[in-house]
């Protein structure tokens, strides 16, 4: 298999097939942003049932930094309420074109047709079946599997799980950069935060949870494996798993 991640077939197969992003031109905070991102990405995926497959974090990582680089947002900002993000809708079709057409897996899925991107998925599920992310002798499924059903929190649960999530949110506040990457660390924290309002929320779709918090909490026990913030997000995660009832 060539060297693209599965980032990378999500990322083409998404824009070759949104001619527009359902994302507000209004100005957002940037944690509003991410979820939109996040939220547009799987809505795209769901056909190829690639929920818990591809990292939409990474995605809407990769995504973003190509739209700042062809300045698809305007950013204001104030001392005291600080910076809003405006998306440009009418440059994307611009945009869109330029990268499809230097896009080597989006010139073969071209010429393929509908199957290649069921085949390229199907392919990286088999690859990646049985992985796991290991701290100690705690072990928790790199991929959750995706449900429909609806998970409730009683009130206890729902302060004990918003108190350890605020941890998590404070921990990656505090770095300066994630992973070395511009911008993971704010689409990390827009992941969080959104998982930690639908706790709030005491009731929800367990696939939307695992677009959120799980995906970002997996991604931070693996990526900082060895380090105080990567133990954290492994513990969570631990937790949360076995409350919704998907056992490490």
């Amino acid at each position: 298999m060539a060297d693209n991640s599965i980032e990378d077939y999500a990322l083409a197969y998404v824009l070759g097939n949104a001619e527009r992003l359902n994302i507000p031109d209004s100005y957002m905070r940037s944690e509003e942003l991410w979820s939109h991102f996040a939220e547009e990405i799987e809505n795209h995926l769901a056909s190829l049932d690639a929920r818990g497959l591809v990292n939409t974090t990474i995605t809407a990582q990769k995504l973003y930094e190509l739209m700042l680089d062809y300045e698809l947002f305007g950013v204001i900002g104030d001392a005291v309420a600080g910076d809003y993000i405006a998306y440009r809708p009418g440059k994307y079709a611009k945009f869109r074109d330029q990268i499809l057409s230097n896009s080597p897996i989006y010139s073969v899925a071209s010429r393929v047709g509908n199957r290649f991107y069921k085949d390229v998925f199907d392919k990286f599920s088999e690859i990646n079946s049985g992985t796991s992310v290991e701290r100690g002798e705690t072990h928790v499924d790199a991929v959750a599997p995706a449900s429909d059903r609806v998970v409730t929190f009683s009130d206890n649960e729902i302060s004990d799980f918003d108190i350890k999530t605020s941890e998590i949110i404070s921990a990656v506040s505090a770095q300066n950069q994630i992973d070395g990457s511009p911008g993971l660390r704010e689409i990390l924290l827009g992941q969080l935060k959104a998982g930690r309002e639908l706790i709030r929320a005491g009731s929800f779709k367990l696939y939307v949870l695992e677009v959120t918090l799980v995906q970002s909490l997996t991604f931070l026990a693996q990526r900082y494996e060895k380090e105080a913030i990567g133990a954290l997000a492994a513990a969570l995660l631990t937790t949360l798993l076995k409350h919704i009832g998907i056992d490490g």
